[in-house]
């Protein structure tokens, strides 16, 4: 499992998105015009990392929003032990 860093940006545009639509696997174009330049005016900037990246396009006017992948204590990275060379997780 890796960790995703988000610009500031992108991650107060994915914040405002859970908020508005819980659950939500995509967004559609009008979502976002909703979004950006209707009920958040000024808090949050067009995504054109989203909308731009054709890996995203789930379909006309359609985008999947990445998801946000954060890492438990017990997901960091493994420790190896060098007496026994075992790998532990915690």
């Amino acid at each position: 499992m890796t960790s995703v860093n988000y610009t500031p940006n992108r991650q107060k545009f994915l914040d405002i998105v859970a908020e508005e639509l819980p659950g939500a696997v995509t967004i559609t174009r009008k979502q976002i015009v909703e979004i950006v330049r209707v009920k958040r005016l000024g808090e949050v900037k067009w995504p054109s990392w989203l909308t731009g990246d054709n890996a995203l396009r789930a379909g006309r006017g359609e985008f999947t929003l990445p998801t946000l992948v954060k890492r438990t204590s017990k997901e960091e990275a493994p420790v190896v032990d060098s007496d026994s060379e075992t790998v532990s997780t915690g």
